[in-house]
């Protein structure tokens, strides 16, 4: 039997790791017939934030030895998107694809796959974090992205598996103080996202979202060496 883990420790420890992490956002942009979700982050070490997610079957395409002279490119289904401990974090994006390709295998696409991966998925989170028997593995904090049935859902997980919807933006980490202010860099790029959607009552538009990203990223002034950016496009 799993022994639960009551006291707040953990949660404290959590805290404090992720203070440090820098700012990673994803936003909802649509253009001329086009659109998907901007991520863009920049990081003091060169492992990317961003792991993409592809269909089982798809798998082989996607890798990097498929065949070079081939055309066909495997379309991803989903995005997660990640800030903290490196290890807990490879090991909470193994577990995600481990239930989606389960899923996948067993049932196959269909309306609510979403919703139910992403509940499984929580309480993996849920009951890891709170085990006596873990290592506080998931010192982190996720975007999930996935698009089905030409739904698209943004989510933000903790690595408690708390979790709620962000349906046009998502923003992780960024809880550094920025120079001279009260509120954090995650604040200001909530804020200027907020404000752009007051404004304009519309998505942005691919360049609009990467005006916006860059200047919610340059709020953080500790010298980031490595940028990472990407799209999921549909």
């Amino acid at each position: 039997m799993t022994i639960i883990d009551s006291t707040p420790e953990k949660l404290v420890y959590t805290q404090k790791e992720l203070l440090e992490t820098p700012l990673v956002i994803a936003i909802y942009y649509k253009q001329r017939g086009k659109q998907g979700v901007f991520f863009s982050s920049k990081c003091q070490r060169d492992t990317s934030p961003f792991f993409e997610m592809y269909r089982p079957d798809e798998l082989e395409t996607a890798g990097i030895l498929a065949d070079e002279n081939s055309d066909e490119e495997a379309t991803p289904i989903g995005m997660i998107a990640g800030v903290g401990n490196q290890f807990d974090l490879e090991f909470m994006v193994r577990k995600y694809r481990q239930l989606l390709f389960s899923e996948i295998t067993s049932i196959g696409m269909y309306k609510n796959i979403s919703r139910e991966v992403r509940l499984a998925f929580a309480g993996v989170a849920s009951r890891e974090f709170r085990s006596r028997d873990s290592d506080v593995p998931c010192r982190v904090e996720m975007l999930v992205v996935t698009r089905f049935w030409d739904e698209l859902e943004i989510f933000r997980i903790k690595g408690d598996g708390d979790f709620h919807p962000s349906p046009r933006f998502g923003v992780i980490g960024g809880y550094k103080k920025i120079r001279g202010k009260k509120i954090s860099v995650r604040a200001m790029a909530l804020k200027l996202l907020n404000q752009f959607y007051k404004v304009s009552g519309r998505p942005p538009t691919l360049k609009e979202a990467d005006t916006i990203a860059n200047l919610a990223l340059a709020q953080d002034t500790r010298k980031m060496p490595y940028t990472f950016v990407t799209t999921f496009s549909f």
